[in-house]
C-alpha cells in the first residue's frame, strides 16, 4: 500500500465508486480546527462567561 495525497473530493468520488469497502484517512495538522468547530468553541466560552 502508498500513500497517496488527493482531495477530499477525489477520494469520495473514488469511494463512491467502489465495488468493496473504502477507507479514507483525513490527515491535519496537530491541533487544527475547522473554522466552524472555532466558532462553537468561543460561542460555548462566551456562554461559560456568562
Amino acid at each position: 500500500m502508498g500513500l497517496f495525497r488527493v482531495s477530499l473530493d477525489e477520494a469520495l468520488n473514488k469511494a463512491s465508486r467502489a465495488k468493496n469497502g473504502a477507507y479514507i484517512e483525513v490527515v491535519t495538522d496537530p491541533y487544527a480546527a475547522s473554522p466552524l468547530a472555532l466558532k462553537l468553541h468561543e460561542s460555548l466560552q462566551s456562554l461559560c462567561e456568562s
